[in-house]
């Protein structure tokens, strides 16, 4: 048995439809509370009708598996979502930016990913991309509070391996503030470490969301996730062996002769489409967050409901 099943109402009927739901006066649900099918909200519906998106009885969706998260407590559950929000707000500041940094410097003929650090602009540019990488990692950090399930290694690895890759790019873009070639090799080395570390922490990160998905219920969300994840892994994986290979092409790493057989459009190429494709990915998992986080709103709600039962019906029988 789950140890929040004692939160739940224990007077439920299964052949009552009516049994087990917090009603308005005019007899429809006052709380929120998803479709088993098709995920429709089905507060202000009657419990005795179907679901008006997909036609689902509405009395099937009572014992939602996709509330099990709702068994949890709601301020970890609220914890979640707000993690969420949080990552939401700092990846869509990071993804303004580098659009914001890629259409600057098309226009100014340059191959540079930022305006020069020295300059007020430069200035600028790291000071909102070192805010949103903070409140990147705000969102992580309470995304992965530790909760009322077993303890995750993806939880711990995303938190700690994401921490460290911000720190390596910090010391990465410190690094490049010296124009020797011995400070841009110590600090291209220091961005390579920090790419493995972001690699191995979305990929964690991502894991982690894939279990919270599945607690959920949601079974569209979470086979999106799955999807997501692996788009996301394989387009990094390329975007870093593409951006190794040209560091070597260029002579400001030592060479490799793995890499070799890679010439220099091809790694281009490679570099470009693994770009798009992390973009695109980028994109969609940030829709995926925010349908997580409504999906906590509904947990919240319930979980609410469910302890207000529980609590009413210990004083009735007291």
């Amino acid at each position: 048995m789950d140890a929040y099943d004692n939160d739940r109402p224990n007077d439920v009927s299964h052949d009552d439809p009516y049994a087990g739901f917090a009603l308005d006066a005019a007899g429809r649900l006052a709380f929120d509370l998803p479709c088993t099918a098709c995920g429709y909200n089905l507060r202000g519906q009657l419990p005795g009708g179907a679901c008006p998106e997909c036609g689902a009885p509405v009395a099937s969706s009572r014992h939602n598996p996709r509330s099990a998260l709702s068994k949890a407590p709601p301020q970890w559950i609220a914890r979640l979502g707000s993690g969420a929000a949080w990552i939401i707000t700092g990846s869509l500041v990071g993804l303004a930016l580098s659009v914001a940094s890629v259409c600057l410097s098309y226009m100014n003929g340059t191959a540079a990913a930022a305006p020069p650090r020295l300059t007020w602009p430069g200035i600028a540019y790291w000071s909102v991309s070192s805010l949103a990488a903070l409140i990147f990692l705000v969102g992580v950090f309470r995304i992965t509070t530790p909760g009322p399930t077993s303890a995750s290694n993806a939880r711990d690895i995303a938190r700690w391996g994401l921490t460290a890759s911000q720190c390596a790019a910090l010391f990465a873009a410190l690094c490049f503030y010296d124009q020797s070639i011995k400070a841009i090799q110590i600090g291209l080395g220091a961005y390579l470490i920090g790419l493995g570390l972001l690699n191995v922490g979305v990929f964690a990160l991502n894991c982690y969301l894939l279990e919270l998905a599945r607690s959920t219920g949601d079974k569209g969300l979470a086979s999106q996730y799955f999807f997501v994840l692996w788009m996301v892994f394989y387009a990094m994986l390329a975007a870093t062996i593409a951006f190794v290979a040209l560091a070597v092409q260029v002579g400001v790493a030592q060479p490799a002769a793995v890499l070799d057989w890679m010439d220099y459009r091809a790694t281009l190429l490679v570099l470009g489409l693994s770009t798009l494709v992390m973009l695109g990915a980028y994109v969609w998992w940030i829709a995926l967050l925010y349908v997580f986080r409504r999906r906590c709103s509904e947990a919240v709600s319930l979980a609410v409901y469910f302890k207000s039962q529980a609590r009413q019906a210990r004083r009735s029988e007291h």
